[in-house]
This record gives structure tokens, sequence and C-alpha cells, in this order.
């Protein structure tokens, strides 16, 4: 089975590990002192998908 590359690298989290990330990538990035914009640059993805992972678990921790 051939898989394309964008689905390949697609991470499938459960409920407390989604929980689990998204606090820890709130965690991290108070901790770099960065901006939300400067990781979706060097992560090369946008602000508004970052903002969601971070923001939409944070209402259930």
């Amino acid at each position: 089975m051939i898989l394309i590359a964008k689905e390949r690298n697609k991470m499938s989290l459960n409920f407390i590990e989604r929980i689990n990330t998204s606090k820890e990538l709130r965690q991290n990035l108070k901790l770099s002192h960065l901006t939300i914009e400067h990781v979706a640059i060097d992560l090369n993805t946008s602000v508004q998908k970052n903002q969601s992972n971070i923001r939409t678990r944070s209402r259930l921790t």
C-alpha cells in the first residue's frame, strides 16, 4: 500500500493524549518566549491552526 506523504505524517492521539499534548504546547510556548506567529512560521503552519490546537484543549484542562 502506497501512502501519500501527508497521510504518513498524521498523528492519531486519543482524548487524554490530545489534552496532555495541548498542555505541553502551551507550557513550551510560554517557556520559549516566542510568539505564536514565530512558531507558525518556523513550523510552516498557520497561526489559526496553532491557536486552535492550544485553545481548544485549554478549555478542557
